[in-house]
């Protein structure tokens, strides 16, 4: 895999997963503008939507070596970033909702589960 728009303004094509297309990359300093790909991609989610990311060159870089380390399109290393942060944020809301009714039942008494068997059959 191509090592992505390293030089300053550059824009250039770079090999796309099958042959004859491409990715278009654009970059402008150390940010890269855009990955938008020249032909029509068939896809397996129906309701695919295509977006234009802008990324820092650097991580543009290691996510392209991620991809073809795992055998992954840019697309799928993205996709599961996303899946994996959604995990984490929705973790991160349970716990503090978990210490929030924690909080709660301290406050009220409920330290164990027959506590809290009392307290709703009274």
């Amino acid at each position: 895999m191509d090592a992505g728009c390293e030089v300053a303004g550059s824009s250039r094509e770079l090999p796309g997963p099958e042959e004859g297309n491409h990715l278009s990359c654009s970059a402008q300093g150390s940010m890269i503008y855009s990955y938008q790909p020249s032909f029509e991609v068939a896809t397996t989610m129906g309701n695919a939507v295509r977006k234009t990311i802008s990324l820092p060159a650097e991580l543009a870089r290691e996510a392209e070596a991620l991809a073809e380390a795992e055998g992954k399109t840019l697309s799928g290393v993205i996709q599961d970033a996303l899946r994996q942060a959604r995990v984490a944020r929705r973790s991160q809301e349970l716990r503090a909702i978990q210490g929030y009714w924690s909080r709660r039942a301290r406050e009220k008494g409920l330290l164990t589960e027959k506590d809290l068997e009392r307290y709703l059959a009274g």
